[in-house]
């Protein structure tokens, strides 16, 4: 193979590997699974301050929905088309086996980090989310009077029967499935929507407490209680006359992906509008239940959901973990990160503000380096307009040797990609200390400033 040298003369090559070999690249699907594994990673960390954990696995599960919302379904659409086509897509049907398997290994992981480890810690820090059974008699009072009075009025129980079709389910909506017993007409199924107005964690009044805190702001320590079991537990109002069998909930993740055509949709805007109702009840793509729910109920999901089993996830946690988010507001200031000094880091927003990006080019001994936000991906490459600066060549050493070389010496935070497309966490080794390189860079800010001549 022929090609140019760096001095611009023309040099022989051999050996040269074919680079449209798979074998070289990793699956896109797969990478961003072991990125978000990552984020899950941060919430198992007994570094990271307790309400920091929390929010790390709120990430993880938000992380997830943008996934199924956006990603799997673009699989989904290759698979479908194929089938459309009488032709099957084996690599689209690959990545989904992929994925389930991976989805598999990941999510017990997920919930037992909330079950086994950041649930337990936070009660014996005073913030307790608690299960609807641990209530006490009184507590159930004066739960079921604000049921009743607030959020009662807005619930409406949707039944499915031969005489009332399946009902629509909105995207990321949490959901109970009910089973009655009904006197006249035997079992039956209906469907009852947690209301989205109302928080996840509803606040347990204390004492002669009657006015439920709605504002976690105002807290320091507190017994919570999950808004789909406090339905649960009043659904006889709901149902009266009716013997309730049993309320699962269950979770939806639709199609999302607005998938603009560059050379159809000339105008963006129209696009979007017509785009927008579709989405919102576009397909579904995932079902998550709750590790109780009876096959037949699941069942009944699957076939009006157009769902095949494989696109179904039973927890043992609450679903939805990304509701947990709002404990990150209690006033606990010792369970969270020390807050920035905004003067000294102007612009470091927050500690998840990792975007930037470092291009180095060995380029045959005249090293070049360029800065950018933007990662290589076709949005961005073919897309957008996005910005690469170079750096300037008295910068290069500064940049290479102090800032590239600390985060390559990073063994709490980096991690090692391995062949197989997983990533392995650095340890520090025996006798070595521990250097986090986005601590060192916030806590050196400036000190590799250089004046150059001019």
């Amino acid at each position: 193979m022929v090609t140019d040298s760096v001095e611009g003369t023309r040099v022989e090559v051999s050996g040269m590997p074919d680079l449209s070999d798979p074998c070289f690249y990793a699956d896109r699907e797969y990478s961003w699974l072991q990125f978000n594994a990552r984020v899950l990673e941060e919430a198992l960390d007994e570094r990271n301050p307790l309400l920091e954990r929390v929010k790390f696995l709120s990430i993880f599960g938000s992380n997830l929905d943008e996934f199924f919302m956006v990603r799997v379904s673009g699989v989904q659409k290759r698979i479908t088309e194929g089938i459309k086509e009488d032709c099957i897509d084996e690599v689209a049907q690959e990545q989904l086996r992929v994925i389930r398997e991976e989805l598999l290994r990941q999510l017990p992981i997920n919930d037992s980090c909330w079950n086994e480890i950041l649930e337990p810690a936070l009660r014996e820090n005073g913030i307790e989310v608690l299960n609807y059974f641990e209530l006490s008699g009184e507590d159930r009072e004066k739960l079921r009077d604000y049921f009743e009075r607030n959020i009662f009025p807005l619930l409406t129980p949707l039944g499915f029967d031969s005489g009332h079709p399946f009902p629509h389910i909105s995207n990321l909506s949490l959901n109970l499935a009910v089973l009655i017993d009904d006197p006249e007409y035997g079992e039956r199924f209906a469907r009852v929507k947690i209301p989205p107005m109302f928080s996840r964690l509803i606040v347990v009044p204390e004492g002669k407490q009657e006015k439920i805190i709605s504002s976690f702001e105002e807290l320091k320590t507190g017994r919570f209680v999950w808004l789909e079991q406090l339905i649960a537990a009043n659904l006889d109002l709901l149902f009266p006359g009716q013997r309730i069998l049993g309320a699962y909930p269950f979770r939806i993740t639709r199609d999302a992906d607005l998938g603009f055509d560059e050379d159809g949709d000339k105008d963006l805007l129209t696009a979007v509008k017509q785009r927008v109702g579709r989405n919102y009840f576009g397909p579904a793509v995932r079902l998550e239940t709750d590790y109780t729910m009876p096959e037949k109920v699941s069942d009944i999901l699957l076939k009006n959901l157009d769902l095949t089993r494989p696109l179904m996830f039973r927890s043992a946690a609450p679903l939805g973990l990304s509701s947990l988010m709002k404990l990150a507001q209690i006033d606990r200031p010792e369970l969270k990160y020390e807050p920035f000094e905004q003067k000294k880091h102007p612009r470091m927003a927050d500690r998840e503000n990792k975007h930037s990006r470092i291009y180095y080019f060995r380029n045959g001994g005249k090293e070049e380096i360029f800065l950018g936000s933007a990662d290589l991906m076709p949005r961005n490459l073919d897309n957008r307009v996005e910005v690469l600066f170079p750096v300037s060549q008295d910068y290069i050493p500064v940049m290479r040797d102090i800032i590239l070389g600390i985060h390559l010496k990073d063994n709490v935070k980096a991690r090692l990609l391995l062949p197989n497309g997983r990533t392995e966490r650095i340890y520090p080794q025996p006798e070595e200390e521990e250097l986090d390189s986005q601590v060192w860079m916030l806590e050196n800010r400036g000190s590799w400033d250089i004046k150059t001549e001019r």
